[in-house]
């Protein structure tokens, strides 16, 4: 974008013949001439929903960048009307290799993932895996994949592990105050989701590490409380932080985990 502006600033025309653009809006003195698509489409972030401007962010694809950082805040200071605060431009979602387009009918619908994957799964695999910041190709084998290895097998897992663990143990558990981590926090400040959901996912690993190392099958009475414990309120924790990027999920385990008495239930994410 800098580097356009280092052309040099030029008057923009904000219409088209009409013989170019028959569809467009007639401009209201000039009926040869038609808004140009762009110009009027932009219009409608205020026209549309005035009680919410000026925008904190404007979230887009990068093909799109161009007349959201340069053209939209020209209009806008030519108006008088404050600036968005942040633009943010992500890459494309290729699929199979190839980039999607209308004309070679390669598509996939959210709802036919939505129906193999559940909501939550395809939200994961779209903040984690992309196109938040470079392009991301798809296709139903990796995010099959990614359900497995990361959800069934990794935070499911988890839950089913500790639930059955705390039912069978017969002790009922207080659970503390649970806060967003300061390097999650950061992540969300700075638009890197991503790395969000990766400190989130570490630690889900730990605390699978912890049950694993302490073997709290072997352990009995007070020491088994301890581990239990703190399984528990780790695991709380991750629900709690989940809750901006996978609600459902974090809503499930936080009535599953909410205590004092702590039962089993029916896996989170199946595998696939």
């Amino acid at each position: 974008m800098l580097g356009f502006l280092e052309q040099g600033l030029e008057d923009i025309a904000i219409s088209r013949p009409i013989e170019k653009v028959s569809w467009g809006i007639p401009v209201p003195d000039d009926p040869k001439q038609t808004i140009y698509v762009w110009f009027d489409a932009l219009i409608n972030y205020i026209s549309g929903s005035p009680d919410f401007w000026p925008a904190d962010v404007h979230i887009l694809g990068k093909d799109n960048v161009r007349w959201h950082a340069l053209l939209w805040p020209a209009m806008l200071k030519s108006a008088g009307y404050k600036l968005p605060k942040t633009i943010y431009g992500h890459g494309f979602i290729n699929l199979n290799g190839e980039k999607i387009s209308k004309s070679r009918g390669n598509v996939i619908r959210p709802n036919e993932l939505i129906e193999k994957f559940g909501i939550d799964a395809v939200r994961y695999y779209f903040i984690k895996y992309g196109p938040l910041t470079e392009d991301v190709d798809i296709s139903l084998d990796k995010i099959k994949e990614v359900y497995n290895s990361d959800l069934a097998n990794g935070l499911g897992n988890l839950v089913s592990r500790i639930a059955k663990l705390c039912e069978s143990s017969g002790f009922e558990f207080e659970r503390e105050k649970v806060r967003f981590d300061k390097d999650i926090s950061k992540s969300l400040d700075e638009f890197r989701f991503d790395e969000a959901l990766k400190l989130i996912w570490v630690r889900v690993t730990k605390t699978d590490q912890y049950i694993n190392i302490n073997e709290p099958w072997k352990l009995e009475g007070t020491k088994l409380k301890e581990v239990l414990t703190y399984s528990v309120n780790s695991l709380i924790t991750i629900a709690y932080q989940l809750v901006p990027f996978l609600p459902e999920t974090a809503e499930k385990i936080e009535k599953q985990f909410k205590g004092p008495v702590i039962k089993s239930g029916t896996p989170l994410f199946p595998r696939i």
